[in-house]
């Protein structure tokens, strides 16, 4: 009888900070465009750190599921002979990472279009995104 082991998934542990440090990015940004320049500013900034978010969020489950190994409790003795032909998963988060795309890129276009928000503070909210998962990366190295 073989022992079984369950392998805990660390995608909570590799995304929080990265999600925190756009999250954190995103309302200074925001708070600096309220101060600096106007309601319409600071909304428009928020927009853009919201969309940031929550991009980074779908995008780390998209690949948390593509990474993760299909079944988490693995048999723990000698490898198996054979290997589970491999089911339809990659192709169906696939679809759904390119869904997220196109739903992002339809939304942030027709908020544009009908002037919901301002084209330089809503790139200027985005920008919580790579400024956030640098900062993230540089903080949680220097405390290795």
């Amino acid at each position: 009888m073989t022992a079984k082991t369950t392998k805990k998934p660390q995608e909570k542990a590799d995304l929080r900070a990265p999600l925190l440090g756009t999250a954190i990015t995103g309302a200074v940004v925001t708070l600096v465009a309220f101060a600096a320049v106007d309601r319409g500013a600071g909304l428009s900034t928020a927009l853009g750190a919201t969309v940031a978010v929550a991009n980074l969020w779908a995008l780390g489950k998209i690949v948390v599921a593509l990474t993760t190994p299909e079944d988490e409790v693995v048999e723990a003795g000698p490898p198996a002979e054979e290997e589970k032909p491999k089911s339809g998963r990659g192709l169906a988060w696939g679809g759904l990472a390119l869904i997220k795309f196109v739903a992002i890129g339809a939304l942030l276009w027709l908020t544009l279009k009908n002037g919901l928000a301002h084209p330089l503070f809503l790139a200027l909210g985005f920008t919580a995104l790579p400024i956030g998962i640098t900062a993230a990366s540089v903080l949680s190295r220097a405390k290795v």
